[in-house]
């Protein structure tokens, strides 16, 4: 994506999904990198990696820039293939008179709509500091590098709230209000009030994008079209408005 608004100082943000369809066949040690801003130019920053542990598992890393694979800083956490991520990466670019004071960190699975946490890691830059940002790049490399990945709901932004903020919704209560199961394990779930009349269900994802809109006087509502993850349910009944995580 480019060209961004270019950025000189400050802190920059992207995020998306992600979901890593297998690392079967992804030989390369040191794994490879997906994404990152860039200048405009080849100069890369903020790159995100996989890295693989057997076919079913793996590790993401962060390195502020590309030059050296080896020294990528990867978080301890074990990820699984076939499991939707939320990833954040903030980088930083450090006072332009200075080098060596860039810095990039990455996030796994934050709180949606919450305050900025502590990183899960962080790397630094011992080399001369971005000039500027002015673009977003995905990539795959060869696939014994790079594995075969879905990236969704892409946000770039100079605020935390920017690519973690999620749909605000204002609320009445709803008497008798009941939402189950939660977790959803069949396809279906139900909704019971005190007045059980008809209701407006919609639902949406943590990035508040609108994936079911329904009009129901039963209290049944299939979402087995829906991937496995967390979603927020906004049910309006008689003019009284409520959300749900499920």
């Amino acid at each position: 994506i480019s060209p961004l608004t270019p950025t000189t100082t400050g802190t920059i943000y992207y995020s998306y999904l992600l979901n890593v369809d297998s690392m079967a066949g992804v030989t390369d040690a040191n794994g490879g990198y997906l994404s990152g801003f860039s200048d405009g130019s080849t100069t890369f920053a903020g790159t995100v990696w996989t890295k693989r542990i057997d076919d079913t598992t793996f590790n993401v890393g962060l390195e502020v820039r590309t030059a050296n694979a080896a020294n990528t800083t990867f978080a301890s956490d074990v990820l699984q293939t076939g499991t939707t991520y939320l990833v954040v990466v903030g980088y930083t670019i450090g006072d332009s008179a200075t080098a060596s004071d860039d810095s990039v960190s990455l996030w796994i699975n934050p709180v949606v709509g919450g305050p900025q946490p502590a990183a899960n890691i962080t790397d630094t830059h011992t080399g001369t500091d971005m000039a500027q940002i002015t673009g977003f790049f995905l990539r795959q490399d060869s696939t014994t590098e790079t594995p075969n990945l879905n990236v969704d709901e892409l946000r770039v932004g100079t605020t935390w709230t920017d690519v973690t903020g999620t749909l605000s919704v204002s609320e009445n209560a709803i008497a008798g209000l009941k939402v189950y199961p939660n977790p959803v394990n069949n396809g279906v779930f139900y909704i019971e009030t005190a007045l059980n009349a008809e209701k407006n269900v919609a639902i949406y994802d943590l990035f508040g994008k609108q994936v079911v809109n329904t009009t129901t006087s039963t209290s049944e509502v299939n979402v087995a079209n829906l991937n496995s993850g967390l979603y927020i349910v906004k049910v309006t009944e008689n003019g009284a408005t409520a959300t749900r995580k499920l």
